[in-house]
């Protein structure tokens, strides 16, 4: 299938965050792709925007299932290691390596506050941060709402708050 409009981090890159009535019917297919993964028992591990590829349709496509878990089936990383992208990575799968649907739960907030603010909940606070160090933030640390950025729908910061929670 042809996905010619580039990934999501290219359509904020190009046009800023996006208002909600523009973000919504993207992040539905979206998450109707992650819906049918984890109906197989597959958890993605990695969404982020440059994972989300969207066509001149207007259609949007999950792709890049490589590093995705089987839920019951055999986890191919080692003891102590965590794959992905530390940015979108759940507080659980962060501090314990815990693996669930709700970790890409928490990815699709992180996901769905960036395409509103162009701005993740938590980011690097300095170029030589330690991974470590931003870790203990995700885990112990709460994020500002997206509306502290733009005005956000109050129902939809309630629906990204509650995606991006430690719990």
């Amino acid at each position: 299938e042809c996905m010619d409009a580039g990934a999501i981090d290219h359509l904020l890159r190009v046009n800023g965050a996006l208002e909600a009535r523009y973000a919504l019917p993207i992040f539905y297919m979206i998450l109707d792709g992650m819906s049918f993964a984890h109906s197989f028992g597959y958890i993605h591990r990695d969404v982020k925007p440059n994972n989300i590829l969207l066509n001149k349709r207007g259609e949007a496509k999950v792709t890049d299932f490589g590093i995705a878990k089987v839920v019951g089936g055999e986890d191919l990383t080692r003891q102590g290691f965590v794959l992905g992208t530390t940015l979108y990575m759940a507080p659980e799968y962060l501090s314990q390596g815990v693996v669930s649907p709700q970790t890409d739960i928490y990815a699709l907030g992180v996901l769905l506050y960036e395409m509103l603010t162009n701005r993740k909940p938590f980011e690097f606070e300095t170029d030589d941060e330690l991974p470590v160090q931003f870790a203990k933030r995700v885990c112990t640390g709460n994020p500002p709402p997206p509306s502290v950025y733009r005005p956000i729908p109050p129902a939809l910061e309630k629906i990204v708050m509650k995606a991006i929670a430690r719990d």
